[in-house]
């Protein structure tokens, strides 16, 4: 989920303009900061030589940073950074609503 909402993110943004992505996850940061060229050299495997978990969505979202200047920043998540409540929230209430229309 949050790959996607950084692929949305990417993809709502005018590539020419430089842009700023807070996220909670270090998971992500890293993936664009530290891991992805590692996998990338060593066939889509990690350092333990294990398949890339994620890696079509991983793609989508490397072939958008390629194209444009982004800057990433870590944020705590759930400690009332009001932006990151916001999405925090957004987030639970399509996942409800995904529920919902699944029956479970």
């Amino acid at each position: 989920m949050e790959l996607r909402a950084v692929y949305e993110a990417l993809k709502a943004h005018d590539p020419a303009t430089p842009l700023l992505i807070q996220a909670d996850s270090m998971y992500v940061i890293n993936t664009f900061t530290e891991w992805l060229h590692g996998w990338v050299a060593r066939g889509w495997r990690t350092a333990s030589k294990k398949p890339v978990q994620n890696r079509r969505a991983i793609e989508l979202v490397a072939t958008e940073l390629n194209v444009r200047d982004v800057q990433w920043e870590h944020v705590k998540g759930h400690a009332g950074h009001a932006l990151n409540e916001k999405v925090d929230l957004l987030a639970r209430g399509e996942a409800t609503q995904l529920q919902m229309q699944s029956g479970n």
